[in-house]
Order: C-alpha cells, then sequence, then structure tokens
C-alpha cells in the first residue's frame, strides 16, 4: 500500500513538472513570435530610415569607444 502512494505521488510529480515545462514552452513560444512580429511592423514601418539610424548609432558609438580607448592607452596604434 505505502509503494501505490509514493507511486501516486511520483505521478503527481512528473505530471505537474511535466504541465509546467509545456506552459513554459507555450509561453517562451509566444513571447519569441510577439517579439519578432513587432520588430518586423517596426522594419516594415521604418524601413531605411531604421537602417540609417541603427548605422549611425553604431558608427558614434565606435568613435566613442575608440576616442575613450585612446585617451585610456595613448601609445597603442
Amino acid at each position: 500500500m505505502p509503494y501505490f502512494i509514493l507511486y501516486l505521488l511520483l505521478f503527481l510529480v512528473c505530471y505537474i513538472f511535466g504541465l509546467t515545462i509545456g506552459w513554459s514552452w507555450r509561453i517562451i513560444r509566444w513571447l519569441v513570435i510577439l517579439v519578432v512580429s513587432v520588430s518586423w511592423w517596426i522594419f516594415k514601418t521604418a524601413g531605411i530610415w531604421l537602417l540609417c539610424g541603427i548605422a549611425f548609432c553604431g558608427g558614434y558609438m565606435w568613435s566613442y569607444l575608440r576616442s575613450k580607448w585612446q585617451q585610456i592607452h595613448p601609445n597603442d596604434p
């Protein structure tokens, strides 16, 4: 009889664990789909201006970091 209770508890724990994994997978999947959909909508809406903005920000950050690096390490090329 105690084995029946142990098996029942094991079954319930595994069942709850499986439900948790399943719901976590569904939530993560929908979050990824939401992020991709919103990103695609922004890209379609902004288009080339968004790409230019990203390129400008990337170049500005690179220039800023390079100047800071040269201030800290003036003898390095």
